[in-house]
């Protein structure tokens, strides 16, 4: 078509007709497509190249993680070992500690048993201490100093009070 223009022979396939503008209508058409169709493959590219590096990254991380779990499983089995020598070691010894569900449920009512038995001493001790009766309220009038110095005796000669055998 671009030869066309220059030659100035429009004469395409089946219609003969055409002039310069319509040829020109459809270059631009044709180079406006393959512009969005260019710009759409490099986008397409672009996007390829970030999901490539996304799955190369995977790919690493799958490897650092199969790493980390053949190490783990290695320390696991070396653990295992310890576990082991440790149980042989106690069953050559004199001591045997009873695990069983038994020495756990004597421990647990020996353990109930002592707490019942600080519950029952609190209690005692709280009735002992406490007061019983109801709560005094002071009345606003009353001057509860003179009734103590009444009570006790006066201080004699200002702040220091007076030892008799009573005491609050």
């Amino acid at each position: 078509m671009r030869e066309s223009l220059e030659t100035g022979d429009f004469r395409l396939a089946r219609n003969p007709s055409y002039s310069a503008d319509e040829i020109k209508v459809d270059l631009a058409r044709r180079l406006d497509h393959y512009r969005n169709v260019s710009r759409t493959l490099e986008e397409k590219e672009a996007t390829l190249k970030i999901k490539q590096k996304a799955v190369a990254a995977a790919h690493q991380q799958l490897k650092d993680m199969a790493a980390q779990k053949k190490a783990l499983l290695a320390k696991l089995d070396g653990i295992e070992a310890r576990l082991k020598m440790i149980e042989a070691t106690r069953a050559t010894n004199d001591y045997n500690f009873d695990d069983s569900a038994l020495a756990r449920a004597k421990r647990t009512v020996a353990d109930l048993d002592k707490r019942l038995d600080q519950m029952a001493r609190f209690a005692e001790l709280e009735g002992r201490y406490i007061e019983s009766g109801s709560t005094v309220v002071v009345e606003p009038g009353r001057d509860v100093v003179k009734e103590i110095d009444a009570e006790f005796g006066a201080p004699e000669g200002g702040s220091t009070p007076k030892t008799t055998d009573k005491s609050l």
